[in-house]
């Protein structure tokens, strides 16, 4: 468990540091992203966490995670779009959705875990 934790937040450190992550063959970039959003994506992981580990995503469909996937999707490109401008971005490339939602909450997360102080 310990291994697979350490894989996870090396892959997560790499997308921080690369600021893209590949989904399915297909490039997001991550574009420079302020404190107060970041504390708020954060702040949300932190609550859903538990749910995540265990593979209930059932969060994607609450209100308040709305306001977390707008602020993800406006700070994402896609073939140089913010992912906040495309209407139909999930509607053409739905398989990408749950692994960037699970993979972003951590990435705008990971300045906080740097220091390996969160389990």
């Amino acid at each position: 468990m310990e291994e697979a934790n350490k894989e996870i937040l090396d892959n997560i450190e790499q997308i921080y540091k690369d600021k893209e992550a590949e989904i399915n063959g297909r490039i997001y970039k991550i574009t420079k992203v302020n404190h107060e959003k970041r504390k708020k994506i954060f702040a949300y992981m932190m609550k859903v966490q538990n749910q995540i580990s265990s593979g209930d995503l059932s969060f994607i469909d609450s209100v308040e995670f709305k306001r977390v996937e707008d602020i993800i999707c406006g700070l994402v490109l896609f073939d140089g779009f913010l992912l906040s401008k495309s209407q139909n971005h999930w509607d053409e490339y739905p398989e990408d959705y749950l692994k960037f939602v699970t993979s972003m909450l951590l990435v705008f997360s990971y300045p906080f875990m740097r220091g390996g102080t969160l389990n």
